[in-house]
């Protein structure tokens, strides 16, 4: 069963003609697509809005219409930091949307194209300084924000009852995960409650 579908806006496109299906009208359960606001503003985050979509993500150019738009509709904003470093910027939509009323994730938007990166801890180390994120901002963008993005609760977070998916850092304090760029940032690895990666025992 389909769960998202992607559909992506950029300059030059006519947004009334961009609008996704609707996967919902196909398969029960299914989420709305993402859009992106990449190149220049293209209207793609109000049409994210428009069609209730999940998440908006490359919002390098979402303007405050945008954004409250998206606010107002529970959309997503995911912020995409590496991407954004490959490309040059602008760097001001994290402000944009936070003032807006935005959900922000945070993710690495790995492709070959415009971010090859891996790293999560890494988007977490340009999410402070180049998007002016502060350390319980960005973990939350890239947590419970992320989790966000997919409409999903069970994941995101440490609850009972959640997957008990988790990153045990090698670090003294969270803020160190930020500040101390380029060093070994995970100590432990957790899927399901069980270590996968790393050091097999959590204290």
């Amino acid at each position: 069963m389909i769960e998202h579908q992607r559909a992506s806006v950029d300059a030059g496109f006519e947004t009334h003609r961009r609008r996704p299906s609707r996967p919902g009208d196909a398969a029960a359960g299914s989420e709305d697509p993402k859009n992106d606001e990449g190149d220049e503003s293209a209207g793609a985050a109000e049409l994210a809005a428009e069609c209730g979509c999940a998440s908006a993500d490359h919002l390098e150019h979402v303007d405050a219409t945008g954004a409250k738009a998206m606010a107002a509709a529970g959309v997503v904003g995911v912020l995409l930091p590496t991407a954004t470093l490959t490309t040059g910027g602008p760097w001001d939509s994290a402000r944009v949307l936070r003032e807006a009323g935005v959900t922000l994730a945070l993710g690495t938007d790995c492709n070959p194209g415009s971010s090859w990166c891996e790293s999560v801890p890494y988007a977490l180390q340009l999410a402070g300084p180049l998007l002016g994120l502060g350390v319980d901002e960005a973990l939350r963008a890239a947590t419970a924000g992320g989790a966000a993005a997919l409409r999903r609760t069970d994941v995101g977070q440490l609850r009972v009852g959640a997957h008990g998916d988790l990153a045990v850092l090698a670090a003294d304090h969270e803020a160190d995960l930020m500040a101390h760029l380029g060093a070994p940032a995970v100590a432990t690895t957790v899927i399901g409650g069980v270590p996968v990666a790393g050091q097999r025992t959590v204290h």
